[in-house]
């Protein structure tokens, strides 16, 4: 007998499909199969078309958490809302008609000029998986923390709205701390949790330490735009380090054990930049300017500049080959470029309707997430140099785009100021026995 062949993400034999239209209460689960088409990627500026297949990658199921609007298998056959909306107390009477005029106004909105505050806001980020069975959110003023194994409850681990102080005394840390401290940024990793706020608040927590460890504020007082917490190696060891990018049009990067910065300024605002995963010493950086930078971590220095995007920048990511990178722009296109050609993307993956605001990659570099800032997420099958991709679609904001560490699961989150959702998606496997 050989071993099992995995041949891609789709619905599998038993549909398991779980959503959250409430996260702080009650749990009920239903078992329902989506059949959704992906819409085909158009052509962009003379580039080559990319023509998709028809694929599935992902299996859906719901955690519904409202005890009086739960959704099980049978209602969704027959008509109830896979996000409980009520659509005979709307005017448009079906989620079809509503979905039509969404996209409508959605495309009409793209069209005008762009404004600078709708350039400032982000929903992205706001969602983190640490093992297929925890998942870290935020909402406005809390971090939670979500486990499949007990699903109908949901833990606090840090409340912002009260005053935090650090536990631990720091000469950089702000000891006199924060209070009330919306949340605009997050990051999760190597047992780390920091937080960024409105004015330059960064706050950090070691997840197996009471307390919070430290509390930093910029002198700017600048919004926090994104986190990336990253390893970086040196002679003798391998240090945490974690970079904040801010609206002032900087970069800092951080020590975790010394709290030494390094602030490197850019001409635009800082949207987000990602570190090189094989070795953390260089950095995308990517905002308010259709041109991105490939930058040196320990200087700052700019290697080299990529341009083909049309608008302002929001999100990167690096596959973890350490070779490739994505960067989403809000000319709704997700491009992929080879460090070692930055003349020219390897492929440009077309949006529907609004900036891809966030991606992701597994640990396998298998398959790419990436979501625009509303009510799609599309998954690229890179085995096939991303001409197989599912689209998911739904209403609302995406907060968050997570693969579980082991690559089983994709974890979407949905705004908790539209339609609050958090729908988990399992990874479909096709065994073959001999």
């Amino acid at each position: 007998m050989k071993d099992p062949i995995d041949s891609h993400w789709a619905l599998p034999m038993k549909k398991s499909v779980f959503f959250i239209s409430s996260i702080m209460n009650g749990l009920c689960r239903s078992h329902l199969s989506l059949t959704q088409t992906p819409t085909p990627l158009r052509k962009v500026k003379g580039e080559r078309r990319l023509v998709l297949r028809k694929l599935k990658l992902y299996s859906v199921v719901f955690f519904d958490y409202t005890d009086s609007e739960n959704t099980n298998a049978q209602q969704a056959r027959n008509g109830k809302d896979i996000q409980g909306i009520h659509w005979e107390r709307t005017n448009y009477r079906s989620r079809e008609i509503f979905r039509q005029h969404r996209l409508e106004r959605l495309r009409n909105d793209e069209a005008q000029p762009l404004l600078v505050e709708q350039a400032r806001e982000n929903y992205s980020g706001m969602l983190w998986s640490t093992s297929r069975h925890d998942l870290y959110f935020a909402t406005r003023y809390k971090i939670g923390r979500w486990n499949a194994l007990n699903p109908r409850t949901s833990s606090q681990v840090l409340d912002l709205k009260r005053t935090v102080v650090p536990s631990v005394e720091h000469p950089r840390s702000h000891m006199e701390g924060f209070n009330k401290t919306s949340v605009q940024a997050m990051a999760l990793g190597h047992r780390l949790l920091i937080v960024g706020g409105p004015e330059g608040e960064l706050i950090c927590k070691h997840l197996d330490r009471p307390g919070v460890s430290f509390c930093l504020r910029s002198a700017d007082r600048e919004k926090i735009n994104a986190i990336e917490i990253y390893r970086r190696p040196t002679p003798n060891s391998e240090a945490i380090h974690f970079m904040a990018s801010n609206r002032d049009g900087s970069v800092k990067v951080f020590d975790v054990q010394t709290l030494q910065f390094s602030n490197f300024q850019f001409p635009w605002p800082v949207n987000h930049a990602s570190s090189r995963p094989d070795d953390g010493r260089q950095l995308v950086v990517v905002g308010d300017h259709p041109e991105g930078r490939l930058v040196d971590s320990g200087t700052g220095l700019t290697i080299q500049c990529f341009r083909g995007h049309f608008g302002y920048s929001c999100s990167s990511a690096w596959h973890p080959d350490g070779r490739r990178f994505a960067t989403g722009n809000r000319d709704r296109t997700c491009r992929i470029w080879d460090v070692r050609n930055l003349s020219q993307c390897v492929a440009a993956l077309k949006g529907n309707v609004r900036a891809i605001s966030s991606i992701c990659f597994t640990g396998d570099g298998n398959f790419m997430a990436m979501s625009e800032d509303v009510d799609f997420v599309h998954v690229y099958d890179l085995r096939t140099a991303f001409m197989k991709e599912q689209e998911i679609n739904f209403f609302g904001h995406v907060s968050g785009l997570s693969f579980s560490p082991d690559r089983e699961y994709l974890f979407i989150g949905v705004s908790m100021d539209t339609f609050p959702t958090l729908l988990l998606y399992k990874r479909r496997r096709n065994y073959h026995h001999l």
